[in-house]
């Protein structure tokens, strides 16, 4: 992780021992949250809360025993939805994170079939509150946080309508509110209205 002030370049990395360094030296994601606290999501260190003022890393981890715990210890995705809700997407499905308690609570993604996967590469909340998660062979999920309810879309080769893959890097929302999704075979558009690509 490189910081840059506009005159001076900072480098932090990973220090054995040394609990206030970042956890992990390779960065996956970053977010700066509407407090000015940085975000670090890494390759095997879990999840990283950087305070400028302070200068120094607190690391949440993956923790076996505990279900209150990171869901796993590869962050890919960091999303603040517009309700402060603090969202992780892992190497192993979902979690939320509670700021004042440092608790999280996993959300399975409930893979619609066999192959599945709980990889997640992109969060993206849209206009209408929808969470939207890319995932790296799972396809797009859509999951509604009022009922907890999840749709699946998948690739299908029999179905040209069908996302063009299920290994999927980046879900945005454009201004006019479409859907566009990224990944291995290339660029989709989603027609919300009738379930197509």
């Amino acid at each position: 992780l490189v910081r840059f002030d506009g005159y001076d370049f900072t480098e932090f990395q990973h220090v054995s021992g040394d609990p206030k360094s970042i956890s992990h030296s390779a960065v996956l994601t970053l977010h700066e949250d509407r407090d000015g606290i940085i975000w670090v999501g890494t390759l095997n260190g879990g999840l990283n809360r950087y305070d400028p003022q302070k200068g120094e890393f607190q690391s949440y981890r993956h923790a076996p025993d505990r279900s209150d715990s990171l869901s796993n210890d590869i962050v890919g995705a960091i999303l603040e939805d517009r309700d402060g809700a603090f969202w992780i997407g892992t190497d192993n499905g979902l979690s939320r994170l509670d700021r004042k308690s440092g608790k999280f609570t996993r959300h399975p993604l409930a893979t619609d079939r066999p192959g599945g996967s709980n990889h997640i590469h992109d969060l993206c909340q849209d206009r209408d509150g929808v969470l939207w998660i890319a995932t790296f062979g799972g396809g797009l999920i859509r999951m509604d946080r009022r009922t907890g309810r999840y749709s699946h879309y998948r690739s299908d080769p029999a179905d040209p309508t069908s996302l063009s893959n299920d290994f999927l890097y980046r879900v945005y929302e454009d201004s006019e509110g479409i859907l566009w999704i990224c990944g291995e075979a290339g660029l989709s558009r989603f027609d919300r209205r009738s379930g197509t690509f």
